[in-house]
């Protein structure tokens, strides 16, 4: 902490030489959306910027002359001479790169930027590159694509969610224009949220995570939507065989930049083909899911520019009269972009986000109804200040807001089996300042610092239980209770998030970089299975329930090969955790108004090794990547009956040791192309019986220690291939399609393995193991673009 303190104390008293500002926007020529992580140099200087999202750069310079170099991966580069004697605004139009097979490819990545930037552990992919992947059923998925990466997993086939560094799902910040997702998956996890032809790039950042971001332990995964056509409307989609795309958007107003629009729509249609059957329990089932993307920009003047979109999202199963349930997203995000100056500008953004789910019985003496949410309404005004070329700074004050309502049962007039039930609702507020600086102290060595304030306070109306000490928390040892009245704080947390990030240029192709992060976390997904369900329910910090905190240390190695055409680092990471939720063996996590009776606080560990080989150029393109890891928890109860395992370290659910990717496509022909994914990793741990009891004669299997076994180890071979239609350029149709076909070899990978008693006479207990896929699975999509 005070390293940080010192080190803003030092930059402080450094003066620059004035020079004045030369910034503006790289746009597409042919759509005018704007192109991130292009690269403006200055080649004479040895120095440059490299866009944002949006497509702006800024360059301090002196008044002068200077060739400025415009690159990016699927772009013509260019080459402008500016001269430079006043603050200045210049924009830049580069041309889409057409290669031999008419399609356009883009890489959102300036050629060295894994070299020269602090950031580490940071992967950004296109929407493209994902498009080359073998998709899963024809649906191109952006949660499955980041599953390839170094240091990302999952638990298996229709799991939702995925697990980074050693992290839960819960401990993933997920950010869709900004606003929070809370469940990323359709169909239990078989497809994502995300539509791939309403959004345009990602980041996945792992470490080193910069100081705008907080409220997560483990990763941010920053997901930016399409802007549309700023030249001309333009309409896509795709038809597969389990669900159908359209995408249309364009300019708000034809031969003016004043902004765009694009509207984006995504159903499933299994129930249709329910609806065919003959048999009535079959055909009046629903099961479907569907996705609305839209966006709009407007451009008010030289220095205000709006930005609206939006997300809703919803699953929808019925069985009949018997039972249904449902579960989606929404959320909205308002941004006004505003220069002040050549030199600063600001975001400012108005969020909502509702996650909500239902399920029950839809009528009869069995009718009743449960429903959960989480909701957030989010402020935040975010100030960029670029110094000089060699310092800029980031600012902020983020506003959160939270309202829970975990679980509410109302039973059909003809139910007589139980009454209304309702938990508590909850509600949290969490308001966040932050700053960091980027400097580059040479051309070898670079750094980013900063800090982040966070606080948390968990709102009434509230009833807090007080229990007897030293001994197991129930309701029969309830000793007391606090009544805090609406508005009143339940309780606060205050914490100091520093970051640091430092890059060390060795020469021109490699470099050494190190980082370190403080996190905490005030929202938890209170689950006890493997996998998290969209069903699980979310809970605030509070009088029991402290937040979660994350050290994170990482150490990499960085080296480009043949004009970065190869990329490779070695990172290295530990996380030190504490405060992380349990739970009690059995413990009831659903109804439960003594929620914090049934839970307990552990620590964790998590470290690993990760190698990566990428080649981002080329007929032939793809990486390698491999992860040694290990993820430990350890779990004291407030008796020797609750520690978890004896109070000794024990391997966590999501835990991998060895986990290995490779991700390959290849150009065959001007019309051809393949690709191929194949992923190996250790089997995750799971608890199985070590033992048997008998009570009145029927023999149960029992379980002494949690995670004591592991799954069989998991691979898989998926295959892709595209055909292109015949192109030409007198016609705007163009068209392709995608074949797949995923578990190539048909392996039956095993999700669990549970044990059951198969012969009480002799009282026989054995084990099965589950498969959510046992066998290949193919699909064809036909893709348009007009």
């Amino acid at each position: 902490m005070r390293i940080i303190t010192l080190l803003f104390l030092f930059i402080s008293t450094i003066s620059f030489s004035q020079n004045y500002i030369l910034k503006g926007k790289v746009k597409n020529a042919s759509t005018g959306e704007g192109v991130a992580f292009a690269t403006v140099k200055v080649e004479a200087l040895s120095m440059g910027a490299t866009t944002d999202f949006d497509g702006n750069y800024s360059l301090s310079l002196k008044a002068g002359q200077y060739l400025l170099k415009i690159e990016c991966f699927g772009y013509q580069t260019a080459t402008v001479t500016v001269s430079v004697e006043q603050d200045m605004k210049y924009d830049f139009k580069l041309v889409e790169q057409v290669n031999e097979l008419e399609e356009v490819v883009i890489e959102t990545e300036p050629l060295d930027a894994n070299v020269t930037k602090v950031e580490m552990s940071v992967e950004k992919l296109d929407i493209e590159e994902v498009k080359k992947m073998p998709a899963f059923l024809g649906e191109v998925d952006v949660i499955r694509s980041i599953q390839l990466l170094p240091g990302v997993s999952t638990v298996g086939e229709g799991a939702t969610g995925f697990n980074v560094r050693g992290g839960n799902v819960d401990q993933n910040l997920i950010l869709l224009d900004g606003a929070p997702i809370y469940s990323s998956s359709h169909l239990f996890g078989f497809f994502s949220i995300f539509n791939s032809d309403a959004v345009k790039d990602l980041t996945l950042y792992k470490g080193g995570i910069p100081a705008q971001f907080g409220g997560r332990l483990s990763s941010v995964l920053e997901i930016n939507q399409s802007e549309g056509n700023n030249e001309r409307i333009s309409l896509k989609g795709g038809i597969g065989i389990v669900a159908s795309r359209l995408t249309v958007g364009g300019p708000m107003k034809k031969g003016a930049s004043k902004g765009t629009w694009q509207i984006s729509g995504r159903r499933s249609y299994a129930d249709l083909f329910l609806k065919l059957s003959p048999d009535s329990s079959i055909n009046s089932n629903i099961a479907y899911f569907y996705d609305l993307n839209a966006k709009a920009t407007y451009k008010l003047n030289e220095k205000n520019k709006l930005f609206l979109s939006g997300y809703y999202g919803k699953d929808v199963f019925k069985f009949g009269d018997a039972f249904g349930f449902s579960w989606g997203n929404a959320t909205t995000t308002a941004r006004w972009q505003h220069t002040f100056s050549d030199s600063l500008y600001a975001n400012t953004s108005l969020v909502y986000s509702n996650y909500g789910y239902n399920l029950g019985v839809p009528s009869g003496e069995n009718e009743f109804k449960w429903t959960s949410q989480i909701q957030n309404v989010n402020l935040n005004s975010d100030f960029q200040w670029i110094y000089s070329s060699v310092s800029s700074f980031k600012f902020g004050l983020q506003l959160n807001s939270y309202f829970f309502n975990p679980a509410k049962i109302e039973p059909g007039p003809e139910n007589t089996t139980f009454n209304a039930f309702e938990l508590d609702k909850e509600r949290a507020y969490q308001p966040d300042l932050y700053a960091s600086h980027e400097l580059k102290l040479n051309k070898k060595i670079s750094m980013e610092y900063g800090m982040r304030y966070s606080s948390f306070y968990k709102m009434g109306q509230e009833n807090v239980y007080l229990y007897k000490e030293g001994v197991p928390q129930y309701d029969s040892t309830v000793v007391d209770t606090l009544n805090f009245k609406s508005g009143e704080v339940v309780k606060s947390y205050h914490n100091l998030e520093p970051r640091l990030g430092i890059k060390v240029g060795i020469d021109s192709t490699s470099s050494i970089k190190v980082s370190y992060n403080r996190m905490n976390q005030y929202v938890h997904l209170i689950s006890n299975t493997t996998s998290a369900v969209p069903f699980d329910v979310w809970r605030s910090s509070g009088y029991y329930i402290e937040p979660a905190r994350v050290d994170q240390y990482v150490v990499g190695y960085f080296k480009n090969y043949k004009d970065n055409m190869f990329e490779t680092s070695v990172e290295v990471y530990y996380k030190q955790l504490t405060n992380l939720v349990d739970y009690k063996n059995g413990a009831d996590l659903i109804f439960n108004k003594n929620l914090e009776a049934d839970l307990l606080k552990g620590k964790g560990r998590a470290y690993g090794l990760e190698l990566m080989v990428r080649k981002k150029r080329g007929d032939f393109t793809g990486w390698f990547s491999y992860t040694l890891s290990k993820t430990e928890r350890k779990v004291a109860g407030n008796t020797p009956e609750e520690t978890i395992n004896g109070g000794d370290w024990y391997a966590a659910n999501y835990d991998k040791r060895h986990n290995l990717t490779l991700v390959l496509a290849y150009e065959l022909t001007k019309r051809w192309s393949v690709s191929a994914n194949f992923t190996y990793s250790q089997g995750r741990p799971i608890t199985v019986a070590d033992g048997k009891a008998v009570y009145s004669g029927i023999t149960y299997p029992t379980y002494t220690s949690r995670n004591n076994s592991r799954v069989p180890n998991y691979h898989r071979l998926d295959f892709g291939a595209t055909l292109q239609g015949k192109h030409n350029d007198e016609h705007r149709w163009k068209s392709s399609w995608v074949f797949s076909i995923y578990n190539v070899y048909a392996r039956r990978n095993a999700f669990s393995v549970y044990s059951k008693t198969v012969d009480q006479a002799t009282s026989t207990v054995q084990d099965y193991q589950l498969s959510i896929l046992g066998t290949f699975v193919p699909a064809v999509t036909y893709n348009f673009e007009f």
